[in-house]
């Protein structure tokens, strides 16, 4: 069993958050050329200033199914007791 700690792997750098899936769990999300060619630049060209409707629907999908079905899976956000 492995378990990562971290910050902002997401936030920081997608080829971090690659690396993070990849030590916990190897081969789960591709290589990282898959990673980057799948999720990595369909992101970055969604947040692109100048995007387009179809980069910004690839995004959208691309964020819409790690945070369905990847994140839920293997990441356990802090809990903030008041």
């Amino acid at each position: 069993m492995r378990i990562a700690l971290t910050g902002t792997a997401i936030q920081n750098n997608l080829s971090e958050f690659w690396v993070l899936l990849d030590w916990a769990n190897p081969g789960l999300v591709g290589a990282h050329k898959q990673w980057t060619t799948l999720v990595a630049e369909p992101l970055a060209a969604g947040q692109a200033r100048n995007a387009k409707g179809e980069e910004l629907q690839r995004a959208q999908m691309v964020k819409r199914n790690l945070h369905d079905k990847l994140l839920p899976l293997y990441f356990l956000r802090r809990w903030v007791m008041q």
